[in-house]
């Protein structure tokens, strides 16, 4: 029983310990694999563990070496980079004749085709694809010390920060989300505000959260059909 009670004492400040540790490797990942995107220097090849999926580098092509594309990473990325490049081309970024690398139809919505155009687009392509991967996580922690301090449990941010970046930038599955610059952080937004908007029952927090599910179409129905279901269930109340 002492052993237990010692234990229950000691686990939090071990896991806080443990994750402290094992922060300048997340740190060492991160830039290994920033430096990798933006100048596709195979410096994710020393990447400690190696991503689940391998690296899946930008093809050599006439429009790939304009935007200097070539041999960079976030194949995610390059599906709305290349189509938002000449938005008069959105009608074919749906079918195989799209501007992506490996013609893959666009999965994105043109309002997204059009921000993007104004935005990140303006910048070459190892340097869109990081600043994209930035603009991602700085939203996602922004919201989530925002979502422990409206749940009063900001006694446990911290520990949660640290297991956090453990699982992008020291998990096989979180290096490949870097790596392939997905956008699923967008997803975890829209999940997490979602949930503070069902907790508080704020319709804002919704409408915020389905703002992020529209960057993925394939989690707006989702929180489309929550939103109707759950507000029925606050009328009845």
């Amino acid at each position: 029983m002492k052993l237990i009670s010692f234990f229950k004492k000691v686990r939090k400040p071990l896991f806080i310990i443990t994750f402290i540790v094992l922060q300048p490797l997340s740190l060492y990942n991160f830039i290994l694999l920033s430096k990798d995107m933006i100048y596709g220097d195979s410096s994710g090849l020393y990447l400690k563990p190696l991503p689940r999926y391998g690296f899946m580098r930008v093809p050599e092509n006439t429009f790939t070496l304009k935007y200097e594309a070539f041999h960079r990473l976030a194949a995610d990325f390059a599906q709305i980079y290349f189509p938002s490049q000449k938005l008069s081309s959105l009608t074919t970024a749906y079918t195989k004749d799209t501007l992506d690398p490996w013609q893959r139809p666009s999965r994105y919505a043109p309002f997204i085709h059009a921000v993007y155009s104004f935005s990140f687009c303006k910048f070459e392509y190892g340097f869109a694809s990081f600043l994209h991967m930035l603009v991602q996580m700085l939203l996602f922690f922004v919201s989530f010390i925002y979502a422990f301090k409206i749940l009063r449990i900001e006694k446990d941010l911290f520990p949660v920060i640290l297991l956090v970046n453990f699982c992008l930038f020291l998990t096989p599955v979180g290096l490949s989300w870097f790596e392939r610059g997905q956008f699923s952080l967008y997803v975890s937004l829209s999940y997490l505000w979602l949930f503070l908007g069902l907790v508080n029952r704020n319709g804002y927090y919704i409408f915020i959260s389905a703002l992020f599910a529209y960057v993925k179409w394939t989690s707006f129905p989702f929180i489309f059909l929550v939103f109707f279901a759950m507000g029925a269930k606050f009328k009845e109340h």
